[in-house]
């Protein structure tokens, strides 16, 4: 009897190592595969630097989504940043096959600096250049295509709504409907102006309104230059107010109307080649894929955790506070 049940334990044992082995070797097996593809995606990051997808003559650069500087595009997926755009752009200058820059646009604008930082690396390439408006060029996208030397769009797309945005949530009346306050601690008088816990002071509102004012004036001044508009006539379109392609165009805020075929047909006519195009683009390698997959989901788990409204205005301030 003792022997049987020495002989069970002594089996079980080995069942017991038998499956811890296997484990390790599943285990040491996944390392190594995360491993390879972490190397392999490195390799390929480095290999598809140059952005080009074939050789051609025509370089076809997508300017979509939300322009900023974090990489960070709608619905909390990963776009190209405008340093990223400025990278584009510059290695379509500097290669001798490129003949032409195409920036192609979708985009209702973003973030005042990052427009502005993509505008002028257009404007500085010695290289022609068309801005092709889809279905929305719009505020910083349309700052970014005044800087092309041509400007084409179709009748129905949106175009202009040249102004800035500051607005933020006031949570000042909820704080008051549940009995909350908010305990203000500052070294600067001004240093939590525009927080969503009080209201603004007449003073402070003032002073932020000052600030848009003047980001306004440097939006309209450079696109004023950029398209050859007196900067008095193009005040008077500035209001924020869209355009439809067809209104867009008999105020000169754009050159064509047209899409893809007819900017085709101009480059072949105006500069003497057959179109070949070249898409420049970044490409996300798999490190970055997993690395924005785990942050959008961490974000998601965190903003499932207490009050939304919250979340969202604090997440408001922590942004950048004036958007074109």
């Amino acid at each position: 009897m003792v022997s049987r049940n020495k002989n069970k334990s002594n089996n079980k044992n080995q069942a017991n190592m038998e499956t811890q082995k296997e484990n390790k070797f599943e285990v040491k097996a996944a390392v190594k595969l995360l491993l390879t593809l972490f190397a392999i995606s490195l390799l390929l990051s480095f290999l598809s630097s140059g952005f080009i997808e074939k050789q051609g003559n025509v370089a076809f650069i997508e300017i979509h989504d939300v322009i900023s500087f974090d990489n960070q595009g709608s619905f909390g997926s990963t776009a190209a940043s405008a340093n990223d755009y400025v990278d584009l752009i510059t290695s379509a200058e500097e290669n001798p096959s490129i003949k032409v820059i195409v920036l192609d646009i979708n985009s209702p604008g973003g973030e005042v600096v990052a427009s502005k930082t993509i505008a002028k690396a257009i404007s500085e390439t010695n290289k022609p250049t068309i801005a092709l408006i889809r279905e929305v060029g719009a505020s910083g996208a349309y700052w970014i295509a005044s800087a092309s030397d041509q400007i084409f769009a179709d009748e129905a797309s949106i175009v202009g709504s040249i102004g800035v945005i500051g607005s933020y949530v006031d949570l000042s009346g909820l704080l008051t409907r549940y009995n909350a306050s908010y305990q203000r601690l500052v070294s600067g008088e001004r240093k939590d102006t525009g927080t969503p816990f009080r209201k603004l002071t007449d003073d402070e509102e003032a002073y932020l309104q000052q600030k848009l004012d003047l980001i306004h004036d440097i939006f309209i001044k450079d696109v004023a230059k950029n398209r050859n508009i007196d900067v008095e006539k193009l005040k008077k379109l500035s209001d924020g107010s869209i355009f439809l392609g067809i209104e867009a165009k008999d105020l000169k805020l754009i050159d064509q109307l047209g899409g893809e075929r007819e900017v085709k047909k101009y480059i072949e006519s105006n500069f003497n080649i057959t179109v070949e195009p070249v898409f420049y683009k970044t490409r996300r390698g798999f490190v970055d894929a997993i690395l924005s997959s785990s942050s959008n989901i961490g974000y998601s788990v965190g903003t499932g955790i207490g009050n939304s409204l919250t979340q969202s205005a604090e997440a408001d301030v922590k942004t950048t506070p004036f958007r074109s």
